[in-house]
């Protein structure tokens, strides 16, 4: 998302991968070393010199969807409990099988 918005203004991004940790990113962040995207449950994290700022589109703030696949093998009860959780939570319609070997 944040590519194709600088690409419209006419901007292009210099990415860089990082094996680490967030703290480490924000960290790096505060030195003025880039930005990062991250979700609204992540900005009550305080580092000084790093400002947490909306993305907006023509409509406001842009929106993430999220998207996932379970596998009716994976006998993770973690996952299938989280699953669940969010099935019931906005009232989705997707199966999750009882049993993980059927």
């Amino acid at each position: 998302m944040l590519l194709g918005r600088l690409s419209v203004l006419g901007m292009q991004a210099n990415v860089r991968m990082h094996q680490c940790s967030r703290e480490t990113i924000l960290n790096l962040l505060g030195d003025g070393l880039g930005l990062t995207i991250v979700c609204e449950g992540s900005t009550g994290a305080r580092y000084p010199d790093v400002v947490y700022r909306p993305v907006h589109a023509e409509q406001g703030p842009m929106l993430i969807g999220y998207s996932g696949y379970w596998h009716d093998d994976n006998s993770n009860p973690a996952l299938r409990r989280f699953l669940h959780f969010i099935k019931t939570r906005y009232a989705l319609s997707f199966n999750i099988s009882e049993n993980p070997a059927e």
